[in-house]
């Protein structure tokens, strides 16, 4: 772990990120962030430099290899207006994206709702859960995983991933990366009544709008035309006719 040096993380971020924890090795970062105490504050962290049961959404699984990326989860416990998933998702890609953007001065795309994608393969995902203790006792956990230093994938994964190393030269520590990356997060989540300056990020970087896409959720699969992003953060759709708008975490979207 030698390129994440949790001590210079602590001093470059927000006091708002008041525990920052650094493991070598576990099943799932936000797995562990569940068995947490409901009473602990927002902005726990943790970080793993492997995962040996890494999650992406709808059960899938998110490849996470020792000394290669960024396996990271934190705790949120965020106010009503902005704890719909989608919206939060769009939130800390936005964060994400720019960054890789400022970070390497890579731009990449944005699949809806949280991939991020270089070259149409995928570089990082995110994955939202929420847990419910009772009445006005929410909690967010955000799980961000990032494909960052060069290295090989198995035969499945090489035409759909990539790392963010396949597109530049230079080589950095993934520390750099998660301090740019809470930082621009802490910035959108503490300002969250100005939705419009990472809506319109999200919106000008979706890789799927004004485009003819495949539509997957646990009933049916379905061609459709993607139209815009919501304030909500769903996805508008044109079906046929009729104009649709899509927010469940179990729908997949594939371009035609």
């Amino acid at each position: 772990m030698k390129d994440i040096n949790l001590l210079k993380i602590q001093q470059h971020v927000p006091a708002f990120f008041h525990h920052i924890q650094l493991v070598d090795c576990t099943g799932s970062t936000n797995d562990d962030l569940k068995q947490l105490d409901p009473v602990i504050k927002e902005g726990y962290i943790l970080l793993a430099n492997q995962q040996n049961n890494g999650k992406g959404r709808n059960g899938r699984r998110f490849l996470s290899p020792a000394d290669n990326g960024i396996y990271m989860s934190f705790l949120l416990k965020p106010q009503r207006n902005i704890q719909t998933l989608p919206l939060l998702s769009i939130m800390v890609s936005c964060a994400v994206f720019k960054a890789i953007q400022a970070t390497y001065k890579l731009d990449c795309q944005i699949k809806w709702v949280n991939d991020l994608m270089i070259a149409n393969k995928k570089i990082a995902g995110i994955l939202i859960e929420n847990q419910y203790f009772g009445p006005n006792d929410n909690r967010t956990i955000i799980g961000i995983g990032i494909n960052v230093h060069k290295h090989s994938f198995c035969s499945q994964l090489q035409d759909i991933a990539t790392t963010i190393e396949e597109h530049t030269s230079q080589i950095l520590p993934r520390d750099q990366l998660i301090i740019s990356i809470l930082q621009y997060f802490y910035d959108y989540y503490h300002d969250h009544e100005d939705t419009k300056a990472y809506l319109d990020l999200y919106r000008k970087h979706c890789i799927v709008l004004n485009k003819p896409i495949t539509v997957i959720t646990p009933q049916e699969t379905y061609l459709a035309y993607a139209v815009d992003i919501d304030n909500q953060g769903g996805l508008i759709i044109k079906k046929d006719d009729k104009i649709m708008t899509l927010s469940s975490a179990e729908i997949s979207i594939r371009n035609c």
